[in-house]
């Protein structure tokens, strides 16, 4: 009897072993499915350029050099003046510094406001002549977003310029936004920042840009698939109709019984 019960035991302890293991496969399996879903749908467009500056800004350094005298003559004064230009992608701010000086700039720095969030940024030893330096982690997070960048320079250990102000914007391509339904929202701009404020992290995308492309890739599968719509979704948004494909879910308008009308709402399927 004891021996039975010792055996039942070994293979019980065997048994929940194995669930254990199964279990964390389970989970692992569900992890990288959810990690392929979103490389797939993630696509390079980070280089399309968004926004501009409105104009060049520009800053004038005098920078000092001692005579053996130790007087300051205006023979002893290099003027160093830096301009600053500036484009926009969905990921980034792209700074052009021109600097026309005969020497190099020992810093420019500032700090880019979108409106939705602020990035400081510090460019060492500028160099005479025209460069290039992009700022990443700035992403597009409303359709359209007005940007402010303060900027300065330093030349020297006591020599500030006054800092100057560069505006600008950038907004999501027109392509990206008529994909998108006015919603009950009145336009399709703040249909689709409403739901990329409420959606955007839990499908990992880093951007507004990003955020409608993969609605639409999944729409692309969806029809691909033929799957049939799980029911249809009351609102402002007339023949609207709820999708689940993989870990996510779609809003979309159908035309014919098709798909392939206005997106309407796009997230995680919990």
């Amino acid at each position: 009897m004891k021996k039975f019960i010792f055996k039942l035991i070994s293979i019980l302890s065997i048994f929940t072993i194995l669930i254990g293991a199964n279990s964390i496969d389970v989970a692992n399996a569900e992890s990288n499915v959810e990690k392929q879903e979103l490389v797939r749908y993630v696509q390079g467009y980070e280089d399309e350029i968004l926004g501009k500056a409105n104009n060049n800004t520009e800053i004038e350094i005098n920078k000092t050099q001692s005579s053996k005298s130790d007087l300051i003559t205006p023979k002893n004064i290099l003027p160093n003046k830096v301009v600053l230009d500036w484009v926009a992608t969905e990921n980034s701010i792209i700074l052009k510094i021109t600097n026309w000086g005969l020497d190099s700039v020992d810093l420019v720095y500032g700090t880019i406001d979108t409106g939705n969030m602020k990035k400081n940024f510090n460019v060492a030893i500028v160099m005479p002549g025209t460069s290039t330096h992009t700022i990443t982690g700035v992403p597009l997070l409303t359709c359209k977003e007005n940007i402010k960048i303060t900027w300065s320079a330093k030349d020297g250990e006591n020599v500030f310029a006054s800092s100057v102000v560069s505006t600008g914007s950038r907004e999501i391509p027109s392509d990206l936004l008529n994909l998108w339904s006015p919603g009950s929202k009145g336009s399709r701009s703040a249909c689709l920042d409403y739901h990329f404020n409420k959606h955007g992290k839990e499908v990992s995308a880093s951007n507004i840009c990003q955020y409608v492309r993969m609605a639409d890739n999944v729409r692309k599968d969806v029809i691909k698939k033929n799957l049939k719509p799980i029911r249809s979704v009351p609102g402002a948004t007339a023949n609207c109709y709820r999708y689940e494909y993989g870990i996510y879910y779609l809003h979309v308008v159908c035309v014919n019984d098709v798909p392939s009308g206005d997106l309407v709402s796009f997230g995680k399927k919990y």
